[in-house]
């Protein structure tokens, strides 16, 4: 692994950034290849030299094209969260997040799922498949 910075560290030259590079495991030639970057304003990158927010991750190709959020059982979640976490609830296999000062289902395993209440909405057409029917009335109107 090889860090540098982009420019020495003088009362007028602060550093522009910090890259993290590495050769290749079977590499005879040396070169390397930037994995991370830390700008002058803060932002990281991985897979990326222009960071875009405050993390950037970039990356394509089928074990570079997902990331893994943390995973555990809901008995573990953090002791003080703060909204904005993401975490992925293994014993109950939702994604979770923790939204308006408490832990609400961003989504979860399978195929179904369900409207309920009064205050979700829908615009647009409404596909309902596998035989299912929908009773009842929408925006005021019966159907038959």
């Amino acid at each position: 692994m090889f860090v540098k910075a982009a420019e020495g560290f003088t009362d007028s030259a602060q550093g522009a950034n910090i890259t993290f590079e590495t050769t290749p495991t079977v590499s005879t030639s040396g070169s390397r290849t930037e994995r991370m970057r830390i700008t002058s304003a803060g932002n990281v990158g991985i897979g990326t030299t222009a960071p875009g927010a405050i993390l950037d991750l970039y990356g394509t190709g089928t074990l570079r094209s997902a990331m893994i959020v943390p995973r555990d059982s809901t008995a573990n979640r953090p002791s003080s969260p703060v909204n904005g976490m993401i975490r992925y609830a293994s014993d109950t296999n939702q994604l979770e997040g923790y939204i308006n000062g408490s832990w609400q289902t961003i989504g979860t395993s399978g195929g179904s799922g369900s409207l309920a209440g009064s205050s979700e909405s829908l615009s647009g057409g409404l596909t309902v498949g596998g035989g299912e029917s929908l009773t009842g009335g929408l925006n005021g109107k019966r159907w038959p």
